[in-house]
């Protein structure tokens, strides 16, 4: 390789070779040449051999727009620093994605990757993955999915052999970061540091955190050593979209690949065709603020497939570089980023007609059909999306603020008026928020690039961004009064129809209505429609908020606030199996227990045995659907004890892992935290991810370890082990056997794991485990009338006498109560 560097960047950023004080040592020319050669690693051993390439040429390309994108009055006044940043993101950004043979080989050792396998291939996404991988051999199958892993995590693997650290959760890589070290060696820990963010930036939505992305880095006295780590992270992350040019996928190597993953068939087609990607010459003489790409494509796919490329993300990402570059400009940067559009124009396809067509959305009809019953089924869910609104912004304030007491949610439900209203003390909402997540249907902020990178640790109940949506099944108008501490007025937005235009209005925030929210908060007005049968508003709000972990009144007409919600899952559980006992004239020896975890809290409900020292669990004895329907009066089913929340709000009334129409056990439990499982988008049950899989398991495990204190209890007084196993078995049996089929196997999984079962080894009974059972080579067992007098020989209640069949059912007879009814959340 010629010793000459080809770009004006790399000649630039070489004289910091002449800087070693600032810099350490610097030797680019070998750095280049090293970095080439480690990239022809991709794809070596078979892992991402499919890809566009990653080699010199991809350098040389991302340098060259490097060069023509920069403007060159910004070009002047850009220090060595700044040079060296950006070319050395270029050379680096990317070798994450190297993978060695020995990384693959030890991928099971790599907890992350099996992780991301199994949430890959589980739910409906992993049947279509399965059906995709179904013509490969085992070890191609791995090959796919750990590229999957490292490209997901390539940003994050060179981030940190940068700075030297393996990082052995995204892969193992002692070989690689020795390389790395070798050749940044001599680079100052500050500047490898620096150079370490930048590469990672560009697989992260944060070039807003100006914190981070210093717009002003000082490495030393020298005003060469000045940097706009900014800068340099915005250019890597435009060059390195934008390089899309035929020479980085030659033909003949796509033919000797024969890519068959057909993500990589239409990303190297759509490449294949593009000629140049340059700064469009403006009329006049004016700047220019757009790039243009010129390709030519005689396959309609390639064509199409370029052009959702540039349109659908380039685009977009491009329009998010100009929208940051404008923030740092306003803080102070003085390095020009003009660019802020993409013309396609030049994308010219040959032999078929270019205009392109579409389905059209009739944005009226749709609006309706979302606020319609074919999305929600229950209008009461109207109320709940308002509430979950008020308290996800209430825990937001208080994650904001975290040394001031949490605010307050007030529900008023004027039945003369018609009119319904729950304020709350939360954050408030800006102009921008409510331009572009309150009205933006499918927007969330809580799930928005800056809430989710910049505050990771909050965990929001709201995803979809369709809530306000959902009061047009319960409302004619609806009213909005937000109120946010950074404003000087509070806004008001009243929205009279789904399909209408809103006007946001300035509201003073001396006045009246704004002191009642107080500094910070939102208010919703809902003008009832006459068709909507609420009934009991105080039922509906006590029905989704079980644990709000905040104060909630709510006042209806001219009766005084109540206080809603409960203090913890024992006091939830409690209060409900008071109220069905109150039923019946039952009355047996029950407690309350709980356990508590990271990010789960739950409740069960066990009863002394008149028969037996144990604690069996009670079970719910729940009305027969037909019964529910028939009902005039749905409401009256509202005070149905929940079986699951998310953040305290309730999504489902049976127990997790039970069914909604079948006996289960009295379980209470709340999820929290960004681990826990999401709700559907019509708030009738929990998507099956893998986040609830792991919720189902550590919840039956924590039922199952009360069958395991009860068997340990046993023995400790003395009961023999088959008579304790056999009680065990029981409680097991009678109280959790009833698990949903779907989560049957987690049921399992965590009940192999209780050692109540008896075994007699050489002349000694010992308890073990069904997972220990199952491993023994040979088992033998006997089962008679013989051998069970033999077992209970020594025991002289009526109870133990009694044949298994006569005592269970004496022992069904005591441990239920009346039927009562319910409504599924």
């Amino acid at each position: 390789m010629s010793s000459v560097l080809p770009s004006n960047a790399e000649r630039r950023a070489k004289n910091a070779e002449n800087l070693p004080v600032i810099f350490g040592s610097v030797n680019l020319t070998s750095i280049r040449e090293n970095v080439v050669e480690i990239l022809k690693l991709i794809g070596r051993d078979g892992i991402f051999r499919e890809y566009t390439l990653h080699d010199s040429n991809h350098i040389d390309a991302m340098l060259a727009l490097v060069d023509r994108l920069i403007p060159a009055e910004t070009a002047a006044k850009m220090k060595t620093a700044d040079w060296l940043m950006i070319v050395l993101s270029c050379y680096f950004h990317d070798l994450g994605m190297v993978v060695t043979k020995k990384e693959f080989e030890n991928r099971d050792n790599c907890p992350e990757f099996l992780a991301l396998k199994a949430e890959l291939l589980s739910g409906d996404k992993g049947k279509d993955y399965e059906e995709a991988l179904a013509k490969l051999t085992g070890e191609e199958r791995d090959e796919f999915l750990y590229q999957e892993f490292v490209r997901k995590n390539h940003a994050r693997r060179i981030f940190h052999w940068i700075q030297g650290q393996e990082a052995p959760q995204y892969g193992e890589a002692k070989a690689a970061v020795e390389a790395i070290n070798g050749l940044l060696s001599g680079l100052e820990t500050v500047v490898r540091g620096d150079l370490a963010k930048i590469c990672l930036s560009h697989h992260e939505d944060d070039l807003f955190d100006l914190d981070k992305y210093q717009i002003n880095r000082v490495y030393g006295d020298n005003p060469e050593g000045e940097a706009n780590l900014h800068y340099a992270a915005l250019i890597l992350r435009t060059v390195d979209v934008l390089q899309i040019q035929k020479k980085r996928v030659p033909p003949v190597l796509y033919k000797l690949i024969d890519p068959s993953n057909p993500k990589s068939q239409e990303e190297w087609a759509k490449q294949a065709g593009v000629r140049a990607v340059k700064p469009k010459l403006a009329a006049g003489g004016a700047e220019s603020d757009t790039v243009e790409v010129h390709a030519s494509f005689n396959k309609e796919s390639a064509y199409f497939g370029l052009l959702a490329y540039l349109q659908q993300f380039a685009a977009k990402e491009l329009e998010r570089c100009h929208e940051w570059a404008k923030q740092a400009q306003q803080k102070g940067a003085t390095f020009r980023f003009p660019w802020r559009q993409i013309d396609s124009s030049q994308v010219e396809p040959l032999g078929f007609e270019g205009r392109s067509y579409s389905f059209r959305l009739d944005q009226e009809k749709i609006l309706k059909l979302l606020t319609g019953h074919t999305l929600y089924n229950d209008y009461r869910v109207a109320i709940r999306e308002v509430l979950q609104n008020a308290l996800d912004a209430v825990r937001f304030r208080k994650y904001l603020n975290k040394d001031e007491p949490i605010g307050k949610i007030e529900v008023n439900s004027d039945s003369k008026a018609r009119k319904l209203t729950i304020r709350d003390t939360g954050t408030g909402m800006t102009q921008e928020t409510v331009e572009n997540f309150l009205l933006n249907v499918g927007s969330s902020f809580y799930h928005s690039e800056a809430v989710l990178q910049k505050h990771t640790g909050f965990s929001s109940i709201s995803r979809f961004g369709i809530g306000v949506l959902s009061t047009f099944m319960i409302a004619d108008e609806v009213q909005i009064l937000t109120v946010h501490p950074e404003d000087e007025f509070a806004r008001r937005l009243t929205l009279p129809s789904v399909v209408k235009s809103y006007l946001i209005k300035k509201i003073p925030k001396g006045e009246p209505a704004v002191r009642a929210i107080g500094s910070h908060g939102t208010e919703v007005i809902l003008q009832v429609r006459r068709s909507a049968e609420l009934k009991d508003v105080e039922a509906l709000v006590r029905y989704w908020l079980v644990l709000p972990k905040c104060q909630v009144t709510c006042k209806t007409d001219e009766s005084g606030p109540v206080n809603v919600g409960f203090a913890d899952a024992k006091a939830v559980l409690g209060h409900f199996y008071e109220q069905e006992t109150e039923k019946t004239r039952w009355r047996a020896t029950v407690e309350v227990r709980t356990e508590s975890e990271t990010g789960l809290e739950l409740a069960y409900v066990v009863s002394k045995s008149d028969y037996a020292d144990v604690w069996d669990f009670v079970k719910i004895p729940i009305p027969d659907r037909r019964d529910r329907e028939a009902s005039s009066d749905p409401d009256k089913f509202l005070s149905y004890a929940p079986g699951v929340c998310v953040e305290g709000i309730r999504v489902r009334s049976a127990p997790a892992g039970y069914y909604q129409r079948e006996d289960s056990p009295w379980v209470f439990v709340n999820l929290t935290g960004r681990d826990a499982p999401r709700t559907n988008v019509a708030r009738s049950d929990v998507e099956q991810t893998p986040e609830l899989e792991r919720a189902l398991l550590r919840i039956y495990s924590i039922l199952g370890s009360h069958v395991q204190r009860e068997f340990d209890r046993l023995l400790a007084r003395k009961t023999g082990i088959v008579e304790a196993a056999w009680e065990a078995d029981y409680i097991r049996t009678w109280g959790l056997e009833q698990a949903s089929r779907s989560s049957y196997g987690k049921f399992e999984e965590a009940m192999a794991l209780l050692r109540v079962i008896a075994l007699e080894d050489q002349d000694a009974c010992r308890p073990v485990t069904r997972n220990e059972l199952v491993a023994l080579e040979q088992v033998w067992t006997v089962d008679s009338k013989l051998v069970e007098n033999l077992e209970g020989v020594c025991v002289t209640t009526w109870y133990r006498l009694a044949s298994r069949k006569d005592s269970r059912s004496a022992r069904q007879e005591h441990s239920t109560s009346a039927p009562f009814t319910e409504t599924s959340g």
